[in-house]
């Protein structure tokens, strides 16, 4: 049966410092819950603090109803994996799963019966005779997804599991491990700075930075509605421009530096230094004179899609990238264009310092609810 985990004013502490200072937020039963960042911004010292490896200086860390701050880690009832997979070189496929069965003294029969099972549920049944070192790195990723989740745990924790994969293996070991996530149904949490693995992958994700969590949602909400510059910028690439708010005769208007203007569907209250996040699939090249000026610098060609690098008369670079098929021609390098955007919808409006979305503002949503 799935659990739901609570972090109520957590704390964190090294020495005086705190790292984790008041922190909150909630996974749902079942859920796939990522915790998403740079490097050095809090996300394993969480997972080590709900596994038990980490102290609690303040705060509750729940699972379900019942409060774990004191309880040791082997009681705790969770499984983990490990970016360095941790599984033993001297064990079979076999024996590495069913280790915890046995120190757990599980029966021989049960044992066998669990193993069998796990094994064919990350298709891995195949190796069970076989030693780490004649296993590929996603065969031994499995191994090791395997032997955390064959003990039954309450909640399954993924620490970068996926960063010492090449880059077509780590696509094909995420779809693996969601769908195996999705089969069993354990709540989990997974922790990457990778942004691509954590919008494939996850139900929610908490956008962190400095031991703060910014923003929680679905992959579509932090994508097309993040709540600051950061999170914009973090989660896929968008364009930042500086531009002003202008409100008059009932309207609403972006106006970017050169001129270019966007009228907009909503109403805000006043005029005012603002920045525009712009993601580079909703700029539309154009030479037809319609919207920013600049001239092509390079153009990477991605199968797909074709990446533009436009340096904007202004002074400022853009990334723009076009659907292969709607092409018409590939613009070479130095041909003067013009960019204007697509959708007035899928743009986000920050104040001048960059640390607020004005349409969430305006929707009355935070975007940190949990």
């Amino acid at each position: 049966m799935s659990v739901t985990i609570n972090f109520k004013n957590t704390i964190k502490k090294y020495g005086d410092v705190a790292v984790i200072n008041d922190l909150s937020f909630g996974v749902k039963a079942g859920e796939f819950f990522t915790l998403l960042g740079p490097s050095g911004c809090g996300k394993t010292t969480i997972l080590r603090m709900l596994a038990g490896f980490n102290s609690i200086e303040g705060g509750e860390v729940l699972i379900d109803e019942s409060v774990i701050n004191k309880t040791s880690p082997h009681k705790r009832n969770i499984g983990m994996v490990f970016q360095n997979y941790a599984i033993f070189p001297h064990m079979t496929v076999y024996d590495n799963v069913a280790f915890g069965l046995k120190v757990r003294r599980f029966g021989k029969k049960q044992i066998q019966q669990r193993v069998d099972e796990i094994l064919k549920i990350v298709q891995i049944e195949k190796w069970k005779d076989k030693y780490p070192k004649n296993l590929s790195g996603g065969q031994q990723q499995r191994v090791a997804l395997a032997r955390a989740i064959v003990i039954h745990p309450k909640v399954l924790l993924m620490d970068e599991p996926l960063s010492n994969l090449d880059a077509k293996l780590r696509v094909e070991m995420r779809v693996a491990i969601k769908k195996i996530q999705n089969r069993i149904g354990i709540t989990t949490i997974y922790v990457t700075h990778d942004q691509e693995e954590a919008l494939a992958i996850s139900d929610r994700i908490a956008v962190m930075n400095t031991g703060k969590i910014l923003q929680i949602g679905t992959p579509e909400d932090i994508y097309m509605r993040p709540v600051d510059v950061f999170v914009a910028t973090f989660i896929g690439h968008s364009n930042i421009f500086n531009a002003k708010l202008v409100v008059e005769d009932n309207t609403s208007n972006v106006l970017f530096k050169d001129g270019y203007r966007v009228r907009l569907s909503k109403m805000y209250d006043e005029s005012q230094a603002i920045r525009v996040a712009v993601r580079p699939e909703d700029l539309i090249l154009n030479t037809n004179s319609v919207g920013l000026k600049g001239k092509v610098i390079l153009g990477t060609f991605l199968g797909q899609r074709i990446n533009y690098e436009i340096l904007l008369d202004e002074g400022s670079s853009v990334l723009v990238t076009q659907d292969i098929n709607n092409l018409e021609r590939i613009i070479p390098g130095g041909e003067t264009v013009y960019l204007s955007i697509g959708a007035e919808e899928r743009i986000n409006i920050f104040d001048e310092a960059g640390n607020r979305n004005l349409i969430l503002k305006e929707n009355n949503y935070d975007g940190k609810k949990s």
